[in-house]
C-alpha cells in the first residue's frame, strides 16, 4: 500500500509540472503570436513546415 500511495502521490505531482509548464509554454506562445500580429508580422511562410511538423507527429503516434 505505500508503494501504491508514493507512485500516486509523485504521479500527481508530475502531471501537476506537466500542466504549468505547458500553461507556461502556450500562454507565452499565445502573447507572443498576438504581439506580433499587432506589429503586422506574417507567419504565412511556416505554413508548410508547421503542416509537415503536424503530419510528422500523427504518423509517429500512429507508429507507437
Amino acid at each position: 500500500d505505500q508503494i501504491k500511495t508514493s507512485t500516486l502521490t509523485i504521479a500527481g505531482e508530475i502531471v501537476l509540472e506537466a500542466l504549468i509548464l505547458t500553461s507556461a509554454v502556450v500562454s507565452s506562445l499565445t502573447g507572443y503570436t498576438f504581439w506580433a500580429a499587432r506589429k503586422g508580422k506574417d507567419f504565412s511562410y511556416l505554413g508548410p513546415v508547421l503542416f509537415a511538423g503536424l503530419i510528422l507527429l500523427i504518423v509517429t503516434g500512429f507508429i507507437q
